[in-house]
């Protein structure tokens, strides 16, 4: 601490020699300055209404959104004329309180002793904490008091129920403002859509999200009162209760003499409140790796902060401060400004001269020229980097690449910032006008404010170190991802500190609970200078202290390390198979990679081999015939493999009886809705059970998985509708004419499986998978919407006088149908991913991604029990079924004696209805077990399309003749029961593998011995003599393939180099993993256990019937959702959203063939084909009777695809669009664009350079506090000082290489593509 104004001062003789550059630099700027300026105004004045809402609340109206925006307008105005840091953002911030007239005091002291405390990372993390914590309570205690009485409201008290429609518009429009506004944030890291949208949705996304939510609070019915939703209570800017605030001074002296001195208590609170929180954003705003080239100036500012502090409070107005993220993001914007302005001379100058075919010495000289007449004198360390860009332009593995001048300046440039005053003027005068438009904020709902408070909470959270530890704790160590101080500090030292943080933050929150003392809550974070200084160093190793608190706010960018810490040597990394199978799964079941695009290899497996001999039957019986005799080899073994296992098949049994139980109980709720209770919940568990019970123990492939699916709900719509419609039938005789119509389809299914006709669903290729996949997505969406606006009507055949179907009781009923049908939805999609997440054991996450959507149902449905006692007991409504002991559903048993009433002519009649229900069964049930038999599984045993067939029209048979929807082979779930059991038979042979690995190191065996052994374990569980296949393959060649298969594992044992070619030590964990080929426990019992606990279920139905309805409908968009990632019909509609520039990123990731095969422009004619296709198929299924023909379009697509597409499309590409196979090629990031990728759009110039602009770049290098991420040193490796100027453009010029590393690189060599690599290999031999 120095001499009294020593440091004002310096300040002020340091600015006053660039006040004029501060204005000559913005107005040459011209109008560019208007982006950042918008940018900021917007970022300033929507927290600044948030809190003006709060102080209005916190202090009965005495302040509002008037008085917090007329002090930022004006702070700010004064800030930017006079202030030192004109770059530093003032507002009303969340630590304004109780305002008083004495804090100016405290603040001209501080200012004039030019003191400056040395406030750690500590304090700021803790304080930032606090705030978010406080946000959220503000957030959580608005909601709640939207279902309560205002405190102001005066005369007739508010029926109950408007009440409770303004708290659920509350629950709605809050967590709708915050969904929306977290998904905007990220808008410029989109694929889709071009540049300038991106960013106009990553910039101005939360203030147009109020904007839309605020529009739809206006869409209501009139029978809602105006009052509700609640809107911002604000007194206009010329009222008395506004106006009386300009002449508060002359009401100062009536305040007693003991209150005034009084007030130096919590004026001394508030000082140092200021003191910290003005400083920190202005730090922020200053971080050095901006490169500011303007000096700071601290004490001057605090000077004017005292003096801006007295004016408010002589005013009657919240004073403003330095406030965070606005004064970083400000800073930030103006960099990118500064960025464009010369990147664009730059570039321009470097083009001349290569055009000019001048030297790199010379293209070098003159980009240093420009640089030096636009800006500051750069140090030579700054332009290094660049300098050997262009003289040394080589390719990262050493080949010799010419200067790209947009690629290396892109990288190189030094940051540069626009530093000058008008941007921040000009923000801080729309707000002062923004309060001329109070009459408009105030139609904002207080319930968007709200969500917003809530999202400031979230946004708040990534880069603060402490919440970063906090997580940490329920990483498991395999998993830990990290800063620098995890690779630097012991993990028990990490939660010591982390632990004594949270200890603190809960007396620091705690002190602001307390009535009248809580003014006190800043006390804590000051004697954190003590503690700091006295006592942390006694506690904790000075370099752990120094990184786990350093002042700096940077982290260290954390290198992958090759080797554990000590702490977790040892560990075996906890990737457990089913995560493994998840990376190389779509949501559909399918497997995502493969080695070879479909031109260029030949595929060869036992099946493939069956498959093609398939195609040869022609004579009746033979297919069948060959099925029983395969798999009649095989049933005993089905069985044994099963009680061999034990209690280990109950996991699979139970995934896959939760996979497959809610959906037949969302179709048989549209089934009891589309019939009007004809058909219900409990005939489609029925007939689920007794359709699955069979096809376990008769079926040919017990693999796959059989149910209600969507088809059969679609086409009784139509049946019913028909028999409703039609005199002779009616609605009493439905089910007798659905029985003949089941007849008849089994009749053709049978007839099907009879004359071999499975052989022609291989004409069947991906283009009407697809088709019929999208077909069915947009049919749950349909029926989730249709379902939703239902939830406000009144349902059919009830008591229209009814309590629960009065207006105001239906609408709360679609208010709470919405709650829960995107609860559902929301939750469902995030735990669907739980396996991925980092946070919490191996075991939990596999539990909450395996049971996940089942748990957030029943979730869901008790929280629909958390309802006022005075709403009626109807609402929300919930499923209707009858109990399967009643009148209602006995009656299904006994439908076969009403069959002989159906007129003659209409049992012929169900021959067409029953073409097509055996049609769509011919093909989903084809395409099921396909699924489920896809070769990447390696089945030992083989598949029975002719005989599964001819069972299922059997089971067709049965089904009609009790009255129930019949059941066939369903999607995802066939799929899903396969990967289950692949999880299970690896972890059976991983278990015996390692074993015999483990014994062989501890005896000190050579390699070979050690390989031998593991491959011997191998084969004695892999192989059995009832496994062979006769006339497919024998015990020899079987042999020989899984030689083939451990290829891969023999040379990683022999041979464990790593990939930059250094020697490594074979690791027993990691390789048998990587290398360890795909196994599937198939046998019969999982399938039969599941069915049997689906039959249960039946007797369960007075418990399903609690479910809401509305529950339902969400789990039906999420289902549309979820079956949506890997259709490539859907991949191709996103892939013409994507601008030309940024489809490269596409490569980065996993992807189809095509993508880098075939020309963009025929993918867009195709897809446009599909589209156009699509149309009719959806279209056919809104006509009222004649809909119940819409499979026959996708019959036709085999004449359309054999005779039509390969006229308008080269075979190659056709091939690769529409290829019959279910997988997709595995993306690697590539150096250079594909065929496909490298086409050039009308217009376009020089596309070949990536769509990164300049704010996606900061966007990157920031977190959301506005603090640079990346450092290049951890803080005990050197002075961080001494890298001040160091420009963070250059440390960090590679993020776009190392953010290509997509999550599946990590399993490049996983244990299936390792099968695939040795099989392709062999089949290209053979």
């Amino acid at each position: 601490m120095g001499a009294a104004f020593q440091g004002i001062s310096t300040d002020f003789k340091g600015r006053i020699k660039y006040y004029k550059h501060d204005w000559v630099s913005a107005f040459s700027s011209g109008a560019r300055i208007l982006a950042p300026t918008f940018y900021i105004f917007f970022a300033s004045a929507l927290p600044v209404i948030a809190f003006g809402e709060q102080l209005s609340r916190d202090t009965g109206g005495r302040l509002s959104a008037v008085e917090a925006l007329t002090s930022t307008a004006l702070c700010g105005i004064i800030h930017s004329i006079f202030g030192g840091q004109p770059l530093l953002i003032l507002g009303v911030a969340e630590p304004t309180h109780k305002p008083s007239c004495n804090w100016q005091r405290a603040l001209f002291a501080l200012g004039w002793m030019g003191l400056c405390m040395e406030f750690t990372r500590v304090a700021g993390e803790l304080f930032g904490m606090l705030i978010t914590v406080l946000f959220f309570q503000e957030a959580v205690k608005g909601v709640v008091e939207e279902f309560r009485e205002p405190k102001s409201e005066h005369g007739e008290k508010a029926e109950f129920y408007w009440q409770y429609i303004n708290g659920l518009f509350a629950v709605i429009f809050a967590f709708g403002v915050l969904l929306t506004s977290m998904q905007t944030r990220k808008a410029r890291s989109w694929l889709y859509g071009t540049g300038w949208m991106r960013s106009l949705l990553a910039d101005y996304g939360i203030p147009l999200m109020v904007v839309l939510w605020t529009a739809v609070s206006y869409a209501k019915p009139r029978g809602v009162p105006k009052d509700v939703p609640r809107r911002l209570d604000s007194p206009l800017p010329w009222e008395p209760q506004s106006l009386y605030h300009w002449t508060i001074v002359k009401d100062m002296g009536k305040v007693p003499i003991p209150y005034i001195f009084a007030g130096i208590i919590p004026a001394v609170m508030i000082a140092g409140l200021y003191f910290f929180d003005h400083n920190v954003a202005s730090q922020m705003a200053q971080q050095h790796e901006y490169n500011l080239q303007k000096p700071s100036s601290y004490h001057c500012d605090m000077l004017l902060l005292g003096i801006m502090t007295l004016i408010c409070g002589l005013l009657g107005v919240p004073p403003s401060n330095g406030v965070l993220p606005q004064s970083p993001m400000h800073t930030k914007s103006l960099a990118v400004l500064k960025r464009q302005m010369l990147r664009k001379k730059m570039v321009k100058s470097a083009r001349e001269c290569i055009r000019m075919n001048k030297t790199n010495s010379e293209i070098y000289g003159e980009m240093h020229d420009v640089l030096r007449r636009m800006d500051a004198e750069p140090t030579a360390r700054e332009l290094q980097n660049l300098r050997e860009a262009v003289m040394n332009p080589d390719n990262k593995d050493g080949t010799s690449k010419g200067f790209d001048p947009e690629k290396h300046i892109d990288e190189h440039l030094p940051v540069r910032v626009k530093e000058q005053r008008v941007s921040n003027l000009l923000q801080s005068v729309l707000i002062g006008l923004s309060v001329l438009a109070i009459s408009v904020i105030k139609r904002i709902p207080t319930s968007v404010l709200w969500g917003y408070f809530a999202y400031m909470a979230i946004d708040s959270l990534p880069g603060n170190q402490f919440w970063e530890r906090i997580l940490l704790l329920f990483v498991t160590k395999s998993r830990r991802s990290h800063a620098s101080y995890v690779e630097t500090v012991p993990y028990k030292t990490i939660v010591t500190f982390t632990a004594l943080q949270i200890l603190y933050f809960g007396i620091c929150f705690g002190l602001t609970w307390v009535p009248v003392g809580g003014i006190l809550f800043p006390l804590p974070f000051f004697l954190l200078i003590v503690i700091r200084e006295r006592l942390l160093p006694k506690m904790f190793n000075p370099d752990h202290l120094k990184e786990l608190d350093s002042s700096e706010y940077e982290e260290v960018e954390g290198a992958p390390q090759l080797e554990p810490d000590t702490e977790d040597s040892g560990e075996e990394d906890e990737f457990c198979d089913a995560e493994l199978l998840d990376e190389m799964t779509t949501h559909r079941g399918e497997l995502k990679h493969r080695n070879v695009s479909f031109d260029r290899g030949q595929r060869t497996s036992v099946d493939h081999h069956y498959s093609s001999e398939m195609g040869k039957l022609g004579t009746p019986f033979k297919g069948i015939i060959q099925d029983v005799k395969g798999r009649a080899e095989c049933y005993k073994q089905d069985w044994v493999l099963s009680f061999c296992s034990g209690l280990r098949l109950l996991a699979p049994t139970f995934y896959i009886f939760f996979a497959s139980a809610l959906p037949v109980i969302a179709f048989g709720e549209q089934l009891s809705r589309d019939t009007d209770g004809s058909l219900s919940t409990v005939e489609a568990l029925a007939s689920t059970a007794i359709c699955g019970i069979i096809h376990s123990i008769i079926g040919g492939q017990p693999l796959l998985i059989v149910g209600v699916a969507e088809p059969t709900v679609i086409m009784y719509s139509y049946l019913y509708n028909f028999s409703k419609k039609t005199p002779e039938l009616g609605a009493k005789l439905f089910l007798p004419w659905a029985g003949w119509v089941n007849v008849w389809s089994a009749l053709f299914l049978i007839v099907l499986g009879i004359f071999n006709a499975c052989t022609v669903i291989t004409r069947f290729t991906r283009v009407a998978g697809e088709l019929f996949g999208m077909l069915i997505t947009v049919l749950f969406f349909q029926q989730a919407i249709k379902g939703l606006v239902e939830e406000f009507g009144t349902p059919k055949n009830e008591n229209q006088l009814a309590e629960e179907f009065q207006f105001q009781w239906r609408y709360i009923n679609g208010l709470l149908g919405i709650i829960f049908s995107f609860g559902v939805l929301v939750t469902s999609l995030k735990t669907r991913k739980a396996r991925t997440w980092l946070y919490g054991t191996g075991w939990l996450r596999s539990f909450i991604a395996d049971y996940g959507v089942p748990l957030m149902v029943v979730l869901w449905t008790a929280l629909s029990y958390v309802v006022p006692g005075k709403v009626p007991e109807g609402v929300p409504r919930r499923l209707v079924s009858p109990l399967p002991w009643e009148s209602a559903s006995l009656y299904h048993w006994t439908v076969v004696k009403d069959m002989g009433q159906v007129p003659f002519l209409y049992i012929v009649a169900a021959i067409i209805p029953a073409f097509m229900i055996a049609g769509l069964y011919f093909f989903d049930h084809s395409v099921s077990s396909q699924m489920a038999q896809q070769e990447e599984f390696n089945l030992q045993k083989p598949s029975a399309y002719h005989y599964d067939m001819f069972l299922l029209g059997i089971m067709t048979l049965i089904c009609g003749l009790l009255g129930l929807p019949p059941s066939n082979g369903v999607i995802p779930q066939s799929p899903m029961h396969t990967k289950s059991l692949a999880v299970l038979r690896k972890q059976l042979i991983r278990k015996e593998v390692v074993k015999s690995a483990k014994e062989c190191i501890k005896l000190k065996k050579t390699k070979s011995e050690i390989y031998g052994k593991m491959q011997a374990v191998f084969e004695e569980m892999d192989t059995d003599p009832t496994v062979s296949f006769v006339g497919l393959i024998s015990l020899h060649l079987q042999s020989l393939l899984q030689a083939k298969e451990l290829e891969n594992l023999k040379e990683a044992v022999m041979n464990p180099d790593a990939k930059d070619g250094t020697k490594k030590n074979f690791d027993l964990e990691e390789h048998i993993d990587d290398y360890l080929p795909v196994r599937v426990n198939e046998q019969r019992m999982t399938n039969l256990m599941q069915s049997l606990l689906i039959g249960l279920s039946v007797l369960a139905i007075s418990i399903i019937k609690r479910i809401p309805t509305s529950v339902l409908w969400g789990y039906f968009a999420y289902m549309a959702i979820d079956s949506l990632p890997g259709n490539q019909f859907w991949e191709r509609i996103l892939l013409l959203f994507i601008a030309p520039r940024r489809r490269s990123r596409i490569l980065e990731g996993s992807h189809a063939s095509f993508v880098e095969t075939v020309p963009f422009k025929t993918i867009a004619a195709f897809t446009g084909f599909q589209l156009a296709y699509f149309a009719v198929c959806y279209g056919m299924t809104w006509i009222p009777i004649g809909g119940i023909l819409f499979p026959l379009p996708f019959f036709l697509l085999i004449l359309v695809r054999e005779h039509l597409l390969p006229r308008l499309f080269k075979p190659r590409d056709l091939q690769e669009l529409d290829a019959s196979e279910y997988e997709e090629i595995l993306g690697a990031p590539r150096g250079s664009l594909s065929m496909s990728l490298q086409d050039k759009e009308p217009g376009d110039s020089d596309e070949s350079v990536e769509d990164y602009c300049d704010a996606e770049i900061l966007d990157e290098m920031t977190t959301s506090r506005g603090e640079l991420k990346l450092r290049a040193v951890s803080f005990n490796d050197g002075n961080s000082n001494n890298d001040g100027n160091r420009s963070f453009n250059v440390r960090n010029r590679s993020f776009n290489v190392r953010n290509r590393r997509s999550f599946n690189a990590r399993y490049r060599h996983s244990f299936n593509d390792r099968y695939l690599h040795s099989f392709n290999g062999n089949a290209s031999q053979n």
